[in-house]
Formats: C-alpha cells, structure tokens, sequence
C-alpha cells in the first residue's frame, strides 16, 4: 500500500480463495457453508533508503527509510535484488507496511517468499500477517518492476456461520505483478489487493455460491486479474477479469462434484497483467 493499497499478494490474494468448479458431468452439491474472507490489506507507500545496505542471498537487510508513516524502517528482502546489491538513496522504493496478511493458524518461523527465495526475512506471525514493512526496490517508468510474494502455508480463518469448520487450508498463496513508481507528480501503482471481500467455501465444501471482490489502489484500472486455484487433485480453477474502477469481481462462478479437498488446496495463485 499509501497512496496504493498492497498483499497476500496478495491477495494472492483472497480474492484469490474462491474455489469454484465447471465441468460436463455436473450434479448439484450443498452450497458452500458461507464462510466470509478475511484479508488485512494496507496502501503501499513510495520512499527512499536513507541509509545504505547490502542485500545478502537470504534473510533480507533492515534499511531506514523516508516514509515516516511506517516508522522509517523496512526490510528490504533477499529475492527483491540479486545478493550482494547495494540499496541508497537512489534506490525508489514501494513500501507495504507491516500486518497484511490472511487472519488465520500459521507455523512458527514463518516467511513470505519473495521471487522464489523463501528465506526472505520477512517473517509471517503465527496470525497470519506480515512482521515487518517490506520495502521493494521499483524501477522508476512504464517498465515496472515484477515480484511474486508467496505466503506459506496456512489455515485461513473463514469466520464460518455453521457447524463446519471454519478453515480453509491453503498450502501455498501467491501474488504476482508488476509495482510501478511514476514521477510529476510522485505515485505507486501497487498489484496486491487493498482488500479482498466475499464469501467462500471451507475444507470439504463446494464452492457453489461463492463470490470474492478484490480492490486495488488507484492507477490499476484496465490490468487483467487472474485467479488460478489448483485443488491438488487434478482439479484447476482459471478465472480472468478486468481490473474496472478499482475492482476486480469474480462471481458466475460454475461447479461440479469436485469439492475443496478435506486437507484444502494446493496452490492459490493471483497474478496481475501489466499496465
């Protein structure tokens, strides 16, 4: 996110837990159970280093920065920059600050992965929400700079209203796309969702009903929004959309006999197009 909104992602993010079906052979299962998404999404910020560091291969590198909204520190994480980089002043910076994340059941010693490296620095609470304010090094201009930030596994808490378990597990939770920083005037375009809204299915369930909303900071209109949900069990869920006055819906989802396995889901990917 402040001017922008980050994830989980992502989202991934999220919007991204929507776990509808489609196929031929279609019979009609029991609704979902009506649990509500949960995302704590926060506007993603530009800066700049006020002290230098050196990005080493893993853990990431505490910086100081000149965004006094999130304290004037960040983690500039390892994946963001080769190892061995150097971070200053001329360094353009997208801020997202700390306790985004999907309110849930998480593992000790937790961290977001950053472009595949999984020992990033950034940890994840056992809450679910980021521990520290990332600090993500953006190319200034159309180019952009492209990142995918993984969550680990979890048990995201869907505050379900009936007797059903009120979790739906996700294994992994990705969120790719481009950040942009544009100057005169100074903005961000963040691809990670300000808030994720809707309902979805727990362990077990049919995703038949649901519907998520993903709403991004501004800037982000006429990006595509990709949803990709890959059950673990040779089942796979592909929706696109069109990011349209800030928001992103995924509803008319279709559904068939596969339901969310008991153990959840493989992967939830969101990915971003380019501007």
């Amino acid at each position: 996110m402040h001017p922008n909104r980050f994830i989980a992602f992502t989202a991934i993010c999220s919007a991204v837990v929507i776990a509808g079906c489609g196929g031929s052979n279609s019979v009609s299962p029991s609704p979902a159970a009506g649990g509500t998404l949960g995302f704590t999404g926060s506007p993603t910020s530009s800066g700049n280093a006020t002290s230098t560091a050196t990005v080493p291969a893993t853990g990431g590198v505490t910086v100081s920065t000149s965004d006094a909204g999130t304290g004037g520190t960040a983690v500039v994480p390892s994946g963001a920059l080769p190892g061995g980089s150097t971070v200053d002043s001329s360094t353009q910076l997208a801020i997202i600050p700390a306790g985004v994340g999907f309110p849930g059941t998480f593992g000790g010693s937790s961290q977001m992965g950053v472009n595949g490296t999984s020992n990033s620095g950034v940890g994840v609470t056992t809450g679910g929400l980021t521990a520290s304010n990332i600090a993500l090094p953006v190319t200034p201009g159309s180019a952009g700079t492209l990142y995918t930030l993984t969550f680990p596994q979890g048990d995201i808490d869907t505050n379900a209203r009936r007797a059903h378990p009120n979790i739906l597990t996700i294994r992994e939770l990705s969120f790719t796309g481009k950040f942009y920083v544009f100057t005169n005037p100074l903005r961000i375009v963040s691809p990670v969702p300000t808030n994720l809204a809707g309902t979805i299915p727990n362990n077990g369930q049919n995703a038949v009903g649901s519907h998520v909303t993903a709403s991004f900071g501004p800037g982000n209109d006429g990006r595509s929004a990709t949803l990709l949900i890959n059950y673990g069990n040779g089942f796979a869920l592909r929706q696109t959309r069109t990011i349209t006055s800030s928001l992103a819906n995924f509803t008319d989802l279709t559904y068939d006999r596969v339901s969310v396995p008991q153990t959840g889901v493989r992967l939830v990917s969101f990915t971003i197009g380019d501007l």
